[in-house]
């Protein structure tokens, strides 16, 4: 009966649809998951919701409607995040490609952060290497620069906002720090492992302006071009919920 129970568990599990959840709360607290969590608290200190700490599995679909919001949304998924155009700016082949092999969601306290149907899920990713740099502002973003203006640049898309944490882009800021295509993503002290950092964010619909432009038309997700970047012009209106931790074995160091 017992081996019964856990076969039907596990089918229910795989035919899940959206986001396949391990382990909610964090329970297994293992070395990668109090690694995702020692890092959030060491540059925000007891921000932490452990409640709403997860990981994740691989997806069901690449889109699925957000139980809250009841709008379209990437989950967060194992496996291979790539795209071409590193290549095109001279990255050898083999260092294209993050293997993630598990997903960390540290939840974060945000009173502010709305899950209702005025309100997008959102991704934005960031240099894992330069989170510590986040210390001064908080979990809060600020405005900057961009090709379409000033604002934070946003994205449905889990993987394009993972392309955005993996390596420097050809963006503004890249541009003008010369160092187009060098490595963001953080590595454990251990040195097993690699990880992206994306951020979880949900955003004012109105305040969304979309705009198509993005480097990687080959990690969107299924999305159409024309809703791949979002920018949200007042940072207020798009507010942080959750970090995602996107471990990937250390095969490389650059």
């Amino acid at each position: 009966e017992v081996i019964a129970a856990q076969e039907a568990a596990l089918q229910a599990f795989w035919k899940q649809r959206g986001a396949r959840i391990l382990d909610r709360g964090l329970k297994a607290g293992d070395s990668l998951q109090l690694h995702a969590l020692s890092v959030v608290e060491e540059v925000w200190g007891s921000i932490v919701d452990r409640q709403h700490s997860q990981e994740y599995c691989d997806r069901g679909t690449n889109k699925i409607i957000h139980c809250g919001t009841l709008t379209e949304y990437t989950p967060p998924s194992c496996g291979a995040i790539r795209s071409n155009y590193w290549t095109q700016l001279g990255v050898p082949e083999s260092r294209t490609e993050a293997a993630v092999e598990r997903i960390v969601r540290v939840g974060l306290v945000n009173k502010k952060a709305c899950f209702d149907e005025a309100h997008v899920p959102l991704y934005h990713g960031i240099a894992a290497n330069a989170f510590g740099q986040w210390a001064s502002s908080g979990p809060r973003f600020k405005a900057y620069s961009g090709k379409f203006g000033d604002g934070v640049y946003l994205t449905p898309s889990f993987q394009m906002a993972c392309m955005y944490a993996f390596r420097t882009p050809r963006t503004l800021a890249g541009i003008a720090e010369k160092n187009l295509a060098s490595a963001r993503f953080g590595h454990t002290k251990d040195g097993r492992w690699n990880y992206l950092v994306c951020l979880q964010a949900m955003v004012t619909a109105k305040a969304i302006s979309k705009f198509a432009g993005t480097a990687f038309t080959d990690a969107g997700d299924g999305w159409d071009l024309e809703g791949q970047i979002s920018v949200v012009r007042d940072p207020s209106e798009a507010q942080i919920y959750g970090v995602l931790f996107c471990y990937f074995p250390r095969s490389f160091k650059f």
